[in-house]
This record gives C-alpha cells, structure tokens and sequence, in this order.
C-alpha cells in the first residue's frame, strides 16, 4: 500500500519536470532510514528509473554505528529513546542487501569504504561524490579517491 502511494505521488511530481528540473529520491542516509524504508526507495527508483542519492560511509561515528550498534551515533540514539538496530556490516554491504545498490546511486562521502565495499559500488554501477571539503571540516577524514578510480568506480 505505501509502495503503491509512493508511485501515485511519484506520477504526480514528475508532470512539474521541466528540462531543467527532475525528480529524484534522497533519503538521507542508511541510519537514518529503515531497511524496509530503504527496500521500497529502491525499488520505486528501479521500477521508476529515478536518480537516488544518499550520504554513505562518511564517519567512523556511522562505521561504528553499522557495524556493531555502538559508538557517538548509537549513544544519542540511546539518549533520544530511539532502538536502532544495527545490521553487522558496512555501511555499503548493507546498502547492496537492502537494494539500494541495484538502483545505481549517488553516494555522497565514502570515506569508510574497504575494498570489498569499492568492489560492490563498482559491480552494481553506482558512483561517488568525493566532498573533500565537507569530510575536512567536519574531520570525517579523506576518501579514498586512488581505490575508488583504480577500480573503476565514476568519482
């Protein structure tokens, strides 16, 4: 029913596209939108073939939080009464299971990426937008820009 939703507003919001002006999806980032949630965004993006963007491995604060639900993200969940869940594995690994992946996104940062994880962003098309500016500002720390072009992935 809310897939269903999704596509019905979808239909409504692509009549305001103009050659200059598309629609898109962006929910913000894989800790701040449930895998279910993530699960339909992807589908709506394939079913629909709309561009989908989203922040993706971008701190250690987020790497902790993914991987083994501790850390600053997970304490001020804790603080705020809010249960996250953490899925056990990188942030990218999670994005390729919940087919976020499949959907070629945009993934902003990519800071906190192994080799698998560049592996998986180039295998299913995605790409990444390096924020050199951004990650030094707020000290997340730098890309790895070397990995991410020697595999092949569009940076």
């Amino acid at each position: 029913q809310q897939f269903e939703k999704a596509r019905e507003k979808t239909a409504m919001l692509r009549g305001g596209e103009t050659r200059l002006v598309a629609l898109g999806l962006s929910p913000h980032s894989p800790y701040t939108v449930s895998p279910p949630l993530l699960e339909m965004l992807a589908r709506l993006a394939r079913d629909e073939r709309l561009p989908l963007m989203m922040h993706a491995a971008e701190s250690e604060a987020e790497q902790l939080l993914m991987l083994y639900g501790s850390g600053p993200f997970a304490e001020s969940f804790a603080a705020r009464g809010f249960a996250f869940r953490s899925p056990g594995v990188s942030t990218v690994r999670h994005l390729s299971q919940t087919g976020i992946l499949s959907a070629r996104p945009l993934l902003a940062h990519c800071v906190r990426v192994d080799d698998e994880d560049i592996r998986l962003i180039k295998e299913h098309g995605a790409s990444v937008a390096h924020c050199p500016k951004s990650n030094a500002k707020l000290g997340h720390g730098r890309a790895p820009l070397s990995a991410l072009l020697r595999a092949g992935v569009a940076v």
